[in-house]
């Protein structure tokens, strides 16, 4: 099995899980190309592989409608269907918990999977500690309140929790972030001020 084959079959185990095990099961093409970072052309020719590895069925979906619909075969020695030479002609299926809950390769690449999710987390929340430690000392040009909104602000993490806001960007330079922030913020309480000038003179005139 190639890697991608071997990508997209225990992409198909995970959604088959998360669904409690209803089996076949609707999934849209697109939340494949998403998910792994393939083409359509890739997944049709991946999913042709897979289903002559008697690991899976599928049936084409409806484009505007429905996406396409996915069968787990529980591959063991035992669902094996032999011709009378002994030959392996198909897979029938088989009991769940002989086949997935009991594989070791799908817990063991499911247990480094998460592993690596919870070390990534980890990695980022320490970067996010000594972000929040760099701007200690601007607390002599700047408030506490509006260096608090600064950091709430950049170091907000993206889905995976792999990174922040102000590691996304192409540049960063802090000292100049601060300057252009305190700006933005002293112009905005400007514009508040007046607005509500403005407002208690209509009042007065009223």
């Amino acid at each position: 099995m190639t890697a991608y084959e071997a990508d997209l079959y225990f992409y198909l185990l995970k959604e088959c899980n998360v669904r409690k095990w209803i089996n076949p099961f609707e999934l849209p093409s697109r939340n494949i190309e998403l998910e792994l970072g393939i083409s359509r052309k890739t997944i049709c020719s991946l999913r042709i592989k897979l289903r002559q590895k008697g690991l899976i069925n599928f049936k084409e979906g409806n484009k505007r409608s429905s996406g396409a619909f996915y069968e787990i075969l529980y591959v063991s020695d035992r669902n094996k269907e032999s011709d009378e030479s002994g030959n392996i002609k198909g897979y029938t299926q088989s009991n769940i918990h002989d086949n997935i809950y009991g594989n070791p390769i799908i817990k063991t690449k499911n247990k480094t999977k998460n592993k690596d999710k919870d070390a990534a987390k980890a990695a980022t929340l320490e970067r996010k500690k000594k972000f929040y430690s760099s701007l200690i000392p601007f607390l002599e040009t700047y408030s506490a309140e509006m260096l608090r909104d600064f950091f709430d602000y950049w170091s907000e993490m993206n889905k995976s929790e792999t990174k922040m806001r102000f590691e996304l960007g192409n540049t960063w330079e802090l000292s100049k972030r601060l300057s252009i922030w305190a700006k933005k913020t002293k112009k905005y309480m400007e514009n508040q001020n007046k607005l509500v000038q403005q407002v208690q003179m209509s009042e007065k005139r009223h």
